[in-house]
């Protein structure tokens, strides 16, 4: 927790100079995920299933700016997500708690508007909207995780911590409420490569399935919205 407290301390004052002045927004996603070995499906139907990401949320704010020349724009978001999960029947459960502290590096591809002239995002001149408003997003990241696994039967919780990279693809649409406002529906995923829940790894005491492992790969799906705001019109 030291480690995330200390990472948005200095992410909310990295973002609070630029957006005092430039075009910044705030974004809000619903997510749900899968990890390959934070995952058991029992062979006969006398046992639980164990699942351990679950879904949640996440809400993020971000700072915009753009190519000169070309509609590529980029949006450096900090952002903090929490997802749960139950496993088990009462009074035999577990509960899975992921919380996370992420920088991602946006970037906004207009794949069909690449030369475009708009005065985006909040589209002044004329134009078709389709053409202007849909884009690809790529996006690198880096992000810390805390991780809690309580034992409802005993009360005990475990915890643990990592951070990983992740690379992160999904398309939005922008629509241009007016000069000052932009709404922005997107949907996407984030893959992480390996992140480690430490826990799992059995010496603690909760023994799961040989299949869970500490290690493991994470896939977040996301779907949300994002509000821009414009402050040098």
């Amino acid at each position: 927790m030291k480690a995330t407290r200390v990472f948005l301390s200095i992410g909310i004052l990295v973002f609070i100079l630029p957006t005092a002045f430039g075009q910044f927004g705030a974004s809000a996603h619903l997510l749900s995920g899968q990890a390959d070995n934070w995952e058991w499906t029992p062979p006969i139907s006398s046992q639980d299933r164990i699942e351990l990401v679950g879904s949640g949320w996440q809400g993020g704010i971000d700072y915009w700016f753009r190519l000169k020349n070309t509609r590529i724009e980029f949006l450096p978001t900090l952002a903090v997500s929490q997802q749960s999960q139950t496993t088990g029947q009462s009074p035999f459960t577990l509960e899975s708690q992921i919380q996370g502290v992420h920088f991602f590096f946006n970037t906004n591809i207009y794949f069909m508007d690449l030369s475009g002239d708009c005065d985006c995002p909040t589209f002044s001149k004329e134009g078709p909207t389709l053409q202007k408003g849909l884009f690809l997003q790529l996006s690198p990241g880096y992000s810390l995780f805390d991780f809690e696994l309580t034992d409802n039967e005993s009360g005990q919780t475990y915890e643990a911590n990592d951070g990983a990279f992740s690379i992160g693809a999904g398309l939005g649409f922008d629509l241009g409420l007016s000069d000052f406002f932009t709404f922005t529906p997107m949907a996407g995923l984030r893959y992480y490569p390996s992140v480690t829940w430490e826990t799992l790894n059995g010496e603690s005491g909760i023994i799961f399935p040989s299949e869970v492992e500490a290690e493991s790969n994470l896939i977040q799906y996301h779907v949300g919205l994002r509000l821009g705001f414009r402050l040098d019109n």
